[in-house]
């Protein structure tokens, strides 16, 4: 018996193995982003070197880590900027995924002030069996929270993550709502070479729908 014949008389066997297919394949493929490696880490780059220099001097605080950069606040060393540092500190380290802190108050070096005033803090980040990078969300909900508290005290101030971690988050978003959006201009142009193709609108929904 032909094969194209084959198919057509036992039809709903092979329906039921498309949709057996796609209950073992679905699952995984909602899952699929968290499995590739979407890392924008450089080999030999300086925040490579860093991470290494972390992981070898703090193995136990910094696992994982991303930097709380603050500017528009007061300068570190007056009264006003330590008091601004502890609030940060506080606010960060009540996260169950930070582990440590380091900034200005740990070690009051001229390494965390920039030249106009701005200062940033390293913030260990303990991932708990998830992705580095999903935990970003929580750490700009508290920093937006603190900014928007502060911003009658501090008119220019802005908090901003950055970081490797930080850079996966946004690079992982952007590319995710690029595909979502390139997929949504080619779709109508699809249904229809789809319907010219299979010369019928139910033939052709299928493997849109897919």
């Amino acid at each position: 018996m032909p094969f194209p014949t084959l198919v057509v008389n036992h039809r709903w066997w092979v329906v039921a193995g498309w949709l057996l297919l796609a209950l073992v394949a679905v699952p995984a493929a909602s899952r699929v982003e968290k499995r590739l490696d979407v890392a924008a880490s450089v080999p030999g780059s300086e925040s490579t070197r860093v991470q290494a220099i972390i992981n070898s001097r703090f193995p136990g605080a910094f696992p994982s880590y991303a930097v709380l950069v603050v500017t528009g606040g007061a300068p570190t060393t007056t009264s006003e900027g330590r008091q601004l540092l502890l609030a940060l500190r506080k606010n960060v380290s009540a996260l169950r995924s930070v582990s440590k802190t380091l900034s200005y108050l740990d070690a009051p070096d001229s390494a965390f002030i920039g030249p106009a005033g701005e200062t940033y803090m390293l913030v260990g980040i303990e991932t708990r069996g998830r992705r580095a990078d999903d935990l970003v969300p929580q750490l700009r909900g508290v920093t937006t929270r603190l900014e928007s508290g502060l911003h009658q005290r501090f008119p220019s101030l802005q908090l901003r993550w950055t970081g490797e971690m930080a850079l996966n988050y946004d690079l992982r978003i952007a590319s995710a709502s690029d595909a979502r959006g390139a997929e949504r201009r080619v779709l109508p142009l699809t249904a229809i070479l789809l319907v010219i193709a299979f010369g019928g609108l139910a033939a052709a929904v299928l493997p849109g729908l897919a």
